[in-house]
């Protein structure tokens, strides 16, 4: 199967962050980023950024070993305090 390069932008919808996620990444190394020839500005390998983010999404930004408790389907009161 051929490689699929999306632009930062695209790559960042596809994968449900903002672009500068995905700048983020290549900077620290996460996530490498391409030239394409006849094309302006750089792309992501978009099976390695969905690959990526999926497993961000599993442990959320904390990390495989936190410990988060979803609360987004509780019907009682409580209160947040910020």
């Amino acid at each position: 199967m051929a490689r699929r390069f999306a632009s930062f932008p695209h790559a960042a919808k596809v994968c449900g962050v903002h672009q500068a996620t995905i700048r983020n990444r290549v900077v620290a190394g996460e996530l490498a980023a391409f030239k394409l020839p006849g094309k302006k500005g750089h792309f992501v390998d978009l099976d390695e950024a969905t690959a990526l983010f999926a497993q961000r999404q599993q442990w959320g930004s904390f990390g495989e070993k936190a410990v988060v408790h979803d609360l987004s389907n509780v019907v009682e009161d409580f209160e947040v305090l910020a």
